[in-house]
């Protein structure tokens, strides 16, 4: 094969890549996606049926977090999902979880993990997480 037609071909693939990642990473439309303007009205329409689970780190939950919901850290639910699953599975009151993280990246991992450990339960991503809540927030 030409140089050329190589250097072609690796820049196809790597824009091919990029794209899938950037598309993967940037998503915001699909079913599972909460919108920031969204989330009073779902939290408040949803009630004790939705259980709400910041997945950023201990530290990060501290500083700031979304009130009512419960911090259970990426790393914690990588090594103990089978638990969190068995927990939530056993909550019969809760149909729906929404993942909250600082943007969204790290619920749409926990999402991953939740769905393959058998949660039953509706789970949904907060989009734009905790960043985007204390900007709409805190905007004048």
């Amino acid at each position: 094969m030409s140089e050329k037609k190589s250097f072609h071909m690796v820049l196809f693939f790597f824009s091919l890549f990029v794209g899938i990642a950037t598309a993967s990473c940037t998503q915001t439309g699909g079913d599972f996606w909460i919108a920031q303007k969204d989330l009073a009205a779902y939290v408040e329409k949803s009630g004790d049926s939705l259980f709400l689970m910041d997945v950023r780190e201990v530290q990060e939950f501290q500083k700031a977090h979304i009130p009512g919901s419960v911090n259970v850290p990426l790393s914690y639910l990588g090594s103990h999902g089978d638990r969190v699953a068995e927990f939530l599975r056993a909550k019969e009151d809760v149909k729906e979880v929404l993942l909250i993280c600082n943007t969204h990246n790290r619920s749409r991992k926990a999402r991953e993990i939740l769905m393959q450990k058998g949660v039953t339960q509706r789970i949904r991503v907060l989009e734009m997480g905790v960043s985007g809540y204390t900007r709409a927030a805190f905007s004048p």
